[in-house]
């Protein structure tokens, strides 16, 4: 059988202990039967590869997010630009229908003002006709021989003092005409500069609209992309917590393996001086202790008092206290998930925290506790269940039992 060195022994232990803490992904510890070991290496192929997914669907998730909070960000402007603009166009329509009313209304005036001038020249011209009949003047001649009535009275001074109210009650009326006609006309360029702002503004909120309406169908379809790359990045965390878990087992295995290799068989692996005689006076399991059944975790070595009690391997303290059952107690931790229960010493030497080589002498045999003779109760757990001490205990067979 092949022996191993304490110095050895405690290499595997450290190595058991960073094989089990290296089961994340892309972990740099690993110990070396792990290394060379293809089931380990497709996990950890596998694992690199969900990693490099998920970065890159992290990445994608990131930009589509970015793109969607600045495609909402221009969709909030385009759509205040749609409102203010529809603002404005509403604005315009009100000013649009009060110079459409007041073109009607000059309108109105303009027909009232043409209707009076038609009736004031009527008037002129029965009362010309009724003075021709008085006065036997050619006053025909006179008319159709101008060339408008205003030249009509400008040849006709002699009778301008006797029509003087009319004719200055035409030429108002004139003059109150072509005022309204130049307003009238002022009104309608007003009327077609504001439906030429209506028409831009409606435009330009038709534009917008359409820009608005493709900017949320955008933002829809990048909703889509973010959902399709969230479910992707978690499918691909999923696996990968997946893959860990069954790695982290494969591992625990792995050490449990080598841990068994590293205590069985080797040297070392013994709790009490060498040289002294002793005796199993309890297997670990249940027995009958003083009529009633209980379990015992682990096996009694019975030796003289003060017999030194030493580190089974090398590891850390862990406990280092006293308990009513197992009296002044130690464990340590070996690495790999193993522990050493060192009971019923009658003083302790190490404190939790520390670190002991193999066949460190921790402390010696007494009574502390529940016991019933000078022994040594010596527990062994793996990943914190209890199993037989046997499987790690290497009796030293050239000394007695006694």
């Amino acid at each position: 059988m092949k022996k191993f060195t304490p110095a050895k022994l405690t290499s595997l232990l450290l190595a058991c202990t960073l094989l089990v803490f290296s089961g994340l992904p892309n972990g740099s510890l690993r110990m070396s039967a792990a290394e060379s070991d293809v089931t380990v290496q497709s996990y950890e192929d596998q694992l690199a590869e969900l990693s490099r997914k998920k970065e890159a669907a992290l990445a994608q998730l990131d930009d589509v997010r970015n793109n969607r909070d600045t495609q909402i960000s221009e969709a909030y402007a385009l759509d205040e630009i749609i409102r203010l603009n529809t603002q404005q166009k509403n604005l315009v329509q009100v000013q649009l229908d009060s110079i459409n009313q007041q073109i009607a209304e000059k309108t109105a005036l303009i027909e009232e003002t043409s209707a009076k001038i038609a009736e004031q020249e009527q008037a002129f011209l029965d009362r010309m006709t009724a003075h021709y009949m008085e006065q036997e003047v050619d006053w025909i001649e006179l008319i159709f021989g101008s060339a408008s009535l205003l030249e009509f009275l400008t040849h006709v001074d002699s009778v301008n003092a006797i029509l003087r109210y009319d004719r200055e009650i035409i030429e108002e009326l004139e003059t109150n005409k072509a005022i309204l006609e130049a307003e009238q006309k002022a009104l309608d360029d007003a009327l077609e500069l504001q439906k030429s702002r209506v028409a831009d503004y409606e435009n330009t909120i038709r534009e917008t609209q359409a820009a608005y309406d493709a900017k949320l169908d955008y933002i829809e379809s990048l909703r889509s992309d973010e959902a399709a790359w969230l479910a992707e990045y978690s499918r691909n965390r999923a696996l990968e917590d997946e893959l860990n878990t069954e790695l982290e087992e494969y591992l625990a295995e792995l050490a449990r393996k080598e841990a068994e290799k590293a205590y069985v068989g080797g040297e070392g692996g013994w709790p009490l001086e060498y040289g002294v005689y002793f005796k199993i006076t309890s297997e670990q399991g249940w027995r009958d202790l003083y009529g009633v059944w209980d379990n015992h975790y682990g096996i009694d070595i019975a030796v003289p008092c003060g017999t030194p009690v030493r580190a089974y391997n090398s590891g850390t303290v862990v406990r280092s206290e006293k308990h009513w059952s197992y009296g002044e107690y130690i464990t340590i931790d070996h690495g790999g998930g193993v522990t050493t229960l060192y009971a019923h010493m009658s003083e302790r030497l190490y404190s939790v925290g520390d670190y002991v080589e193999a066949g460190t002498v921790i402390g010696y045999v007494g009574l502390t506790g529940n016991t019933y003779g000078y022994h040594l109760h010596f527990e062994t757990r793996e990943y914190g269940a209890v199993v037989n001490p046997r499987n790690y205990l290497v009796f030293p067979t050239e000394y007695q039992y006694y």
